[in-house]
């Protein structure tokens, strides 16, 4: 295989894996799109190593070995399957390697999400849903809805300054802590303060019983 064809090739596979594993794949999913790729293209098997972080590639046989990292992650199973969709048709001579390329490029390119307030929605409809699975009462669904909306919102926020899912999800994750500690101290207290008018209330009512028989 000339050197410019094998070239494309590793450069098709690390994009392919690439944009797998930014849209949220499992690494060996990634890996055995990339190994049948290159047996397609070369019937020689494709070796590749595949870490959260980076993407490495070469094809037996041959010395030249490349690397793709990965900068972000999130979860975009859409372009996923657009992967796997183009790698049939290249397994099956539907399109050639050159196409297979520029369709990556423009997949790779192509930035499609939902808007913001949609995934806001869908962040505490989610939040209020888990709740309830784990044994929640109806009457924390609301608040639990708001709380996981704000937590994020300030994911979001903290994402733009930080440019890493990690701290922004520690912040996000701290507030939410600090906010559902604080309803449950709040919850403790407002029992504890009913249990002593309780008590009072009680107490009133044994003396004036009391009272009443003297």
């Amino acid at each position: 295989m000339e050197e410019t064809s094998q070239d494309l090739l590793l450069d098709t596979c690390l994009l392919a894996g690439k944009v797998m594993m930014e849209s949220g794949a499992e690494m060996y999913r990634v890996e055995d799109t990339m190994s049948r790729i290159a047996e397609a293209a070369t019937e020689k098997k494709g070796i590749s190593f595949v870490t959260p972080t980076g993407i490495f590639m070469t094809i037996q046989g041959s010395s030249s070995v490349k690397m793709e990292q990965i900068p972000t992650r999130t979860i975009n199973l859409e372009k996923v399957s657009k992967v796997n969709d183009l790698s049939r048709e290249f397994t099956t001579k539907q399109i050639s390697l050159g196409q297979f390329y520029t369709r990556l490029r423009s997949l790779d390119n192509e930035v499609k999400f939902y808007p913001i307030w949609l995934q806001i929605v869908a962040a505490a409809v989610v939040s209020g849903t888990l709740m309830m699975i784990f044994g929640g009462v109806w009457k924390d669904l609301i608040a639990t809805c708001i709380i996981g909306a704000i937590g994020f919102v300030i994911f979001l926020l903290r994402y733009r300054v930080f440019q890493s899912e990690i701290f922004s999800g520690i912040f996000s994750r701290i507030y939410s802590w600090f906010i559902i500690s604080y309803r449950d101290l709040d919850r403790l207290g407002s029992e504890s303060r009913q249990d002593d008018h309780r008590r009072r209330d009680a107490i009133s009512t044994r003396r004036s019983n009391h009272q009443r028989r003297a």
